[in-house]
């Protein structure tokens, strides 16, 4: 059994907890005092991060990250739906989340549309944004 100390967990300690069960997994992010510019970022572009949700997603790849709403909650990006059309602006992810109190329907999952979540996706109770832990789904 892992244990994290201190308040909360970010990406490396989620790795270390993932890596501790018998999975690979990369965990990153990056700090807002190492930002320099948007290409500093780990998606530096909504389509960049877009393709890597696509990406993940086709691998059958979870896709836990931490963002500000909830302030350093983890929920798991498990869906991505472009509703049909080209417009990016109606697109949304799905999110399963153990705390699901967005929709006032408690039922594991949240919708957002990706084009809020991603200028978003940045935790406010720490330095870091776009903390993020994937891990193929298979041990080794």
């Amino acid at each position: 059994m892992a244990t994290i100390y201190n308040v909360g967990v970010g990406a490396t300690g989620l790795k270390k907890l993932v890596g501790s069960l018998g999975f690979v997994a990369e965990g990153r992010s990056y700090a807002r005092d190492s930002f320099v510019n948007a290409n500093s970022m780990l998606f530096p572009t909504y389509d960049k991060f877009i393709n890597w949700v696509k990406t993940n997603l086709s691998k059958g790849t979870p896709m836990p990250i931490s963002w500000r709403p909830h302030g350093g909650h983890w929920e798991v990006i498990i869906g991505y739906d472009n509703m049909g059309t080209d417009y990016i602006y109606d697109d949304v992810i799905v999110l399963a989340d153990s705390h699901d109190t967005w929709d006032h329907y408690q039922d594991g999952y949240n919708t957002l549309p990706a084009a809020l979540f991603y200028p978003q996706w940045y935790n406010g109770n720490f330095t870091y944004n776009q903390q993020y832990c994937i891990f193929d789904n298979k041990r080794v």
